[in-house]
């Protein structure tokens, strides 16, 4: 065996320093099969008692376990190489590194409960509780409390464990006044372990002090982003736990998310019911119409109006939107909170109209829908952003005209296409964009003599039309067809009129 062995050379200490970066961005990227491989190669052969303490080779040790979360039997041992990190940790010259003993302490008692060695594991955890509250760190205190609750509730000690992660959880909050992202985290670990005890009343308490408009923004590190890598590993674990110890508890409640079907669960915990269950406990807790605009708000609920299921909700407030998280509702905050933040951006403008669209398609009923544009274009005005104004005003203007609201749509069209014009006389995408949509709607209801308002011709050519340009003419052609065919059946003898023919062909009645 041993010619099949892979050759090692010791890496410098720099190179050690480059591949411990790189790992940790492939960790941040969910790339863990890539990390474990470059990990690997900085760990020497053989067993790892034999090698004395290395701050390198121990950070090198500590994230390798992180990245063999899904294989903890891997080789080298996970397990034998957290064994090494621990100890070596408290062994290095110099003054106590805490936060590398912190790091060991975590990752042994992760590669233990991997293995279900939850007695050892919790062992562990209490050893690193002792360490971070010795030193004040109420942050990594709540962490490694929740990490105890788990190991407990894993190894079937419920109560103990249910009653571990609340009164972690109360004291962190009586020195954070506000919800930070480790109170976020911790809260929904323990919320997840009460519903898998079918404990559903206490957990929905334990959200009754979340604020999300008190979660700071991290660039690059949505809290959203956090809350599905956790219950893509929560989700599996919870049910299973659910099926070992509970298998003969009553459950009154209905759709109870620890024996919901699995399968609107996908690979990475989208749609898992449990992270639903508590997206839906903590929107609960505020108003769509009321709360300010906030990133990480509007992150949550953006997920949520994603995989909620579709069920027409009134655009207004009414008391089911009190009982329980209208999806459109959100959409309109979500919509609400980009207009103020990134009003004068056109390109976050059109991305937020496209997502709001498809949220008002899906969750609206039709009667609904004007309403709802209505909304924005009035914020818009309010907020002077005039350009975000005019592009909610136009899918004012399409969604009357596909409702058959012919002149209202024409007369929505119009106006958002000249307040654009009078800031912007030049041609533009955006300019193209306002003149195809007026022009082809009057093309679709036969007004073939009044589709000269606007030299939609000399923009088209002075913007050089790309494919995106190319592609709205095409499709504004087939939506004046369809109109037609659906509003305005009977027969037009206007000698331009060509949409009783060929779809394609109306695209001819936009030539000189």
């Amino acid at each position: 065996m041993t010619g099949h062995r892979r050759a090692y050379a010791p890496p410098s200490v720099s190179a050690r320093r480059a591949a411990a970066v790189a790992a940790v961005k492939l960790l941040d990227e969910g790339r863990y099969d890539e990390a474990s491989t470059l990990l690997s190669s900085l760990l020497p052969p053989g067993d790892p008692i034999t090698v004395g303490p290395n701050r390198q080779l121990i950070n090198a040790a500590v994230l390798y376990v992180e990245s063999t979360h899904a294989d903890p039997t891997a080789v080298p041992s996970p397990l034998a190489w957290a064994r090494y990190a621990h100890h070596a940790s408290r062994h290095l010259p110099g003054p106590p590194d805490h936060g590398l003993m912190l790091a060991s302490a975590d990752a042994l008692s992760q590669a233990l409960r991997r293995l279900g060695h939850h007695h050892d594991a919790i062992t562990t955890i209490r050893t690193a509780i002792t360490l971070a509250d010795a030193h004040g760190n109420t942050d990594a205190a709540l962490d490694r409390h929740i990490s105890l609750a788990d190991a407990l509730h894993r190894a079937g000690r419920c109560a103990e464990a249910g009653h571990t992660a609340k009164a972690a959880i109360t004291n962190h909050r009586r020195h954070h006044r506000i919800t930070n992202v480790a109170d976020l985290i911790a809260t929904m670990q323990a919320f997840t372990m009460l519903e898998a005890c079918h404990q559903h009343r206490a957990a929905t308490a334990l959200t009754a002090q979340l604020r999300l408009t008190d979660v700071p923004d991290v660039p690059g590190k949505p809290a959203i982003g956090r809350l599905l890598t956790l219950a893509a590993h929560l989700g599996p674990a919870r049910r299973e736990h659910a099926q070992r110890h509970h298998p003969n508890d009553e459950c009154t409640r209905a759709g109870c998310p620890v024996r919901a079907s699995t399968h609107h669960v996908d690979a990475s915990g989208h749609a898992d019911p449990l992270l639903m269950r508590f997206i839906t406990a903590c929107l609960n807790r505020l108003d769509p119409y009321e709360a300010p605009p906030h990133r990480t708000l509007a992150d949550v609920a953006a997920w949520y109006t994603t995989v909620a299921e579709p069920r027409p909700a009134p655009l207004r407030r009414t008391r089911s939107t009190q009982l329980r998280p209208s999806p459109l509702a959100w959409a309109g905050y979500i919509h609400r909170t980009a207009l103020r933040q990134h009003g004068a951006d056109l390109d976050q403008i059109h991305t937020a109209n496209d997502r709001y669209a498809r949220a008002v398609q899906r969750y609206a009923w039709p009667v609904h829908t004007p309403a709802a544009w209505r909304d924005t274009v009035r914020l818009a005005d309010q907020l002077d952003h005039r350009d975000a104004a005019a592009l909610c005003r136009l899918r004012l203007a399409i969604t009357l005209h596909a409702n058959g609201r012919c002149t209202a749509g024409i007369r929505e069209a119009d106006t958002a296409a000249d307040d654009w014009l009078t800031r912007h006389p030049q041609s533009s995408p955006t300019s193209c964009t306002l003149l195809l949509h007026a022009t082809f709607m009057r093309i679709g209801c036969h007004r073939h003599t009044e589709t000269h308002r606007y030299p939609l011709m000399r923009y088209l050519h002075a913007t050089h039309p790309t494919a995106t340009v190319l592609q709205l003419l095409d499709q504004a052609a087939t939506t004046a067809t369809h109109h037609s065919q659906t509003f305005h059946p009977n027969p037009c003898h206007h000698d331009t009129c060509h949409l009783n023919a060929d779809p394609a062909s109306s695209q001819q009645q936009a030539q000189p």
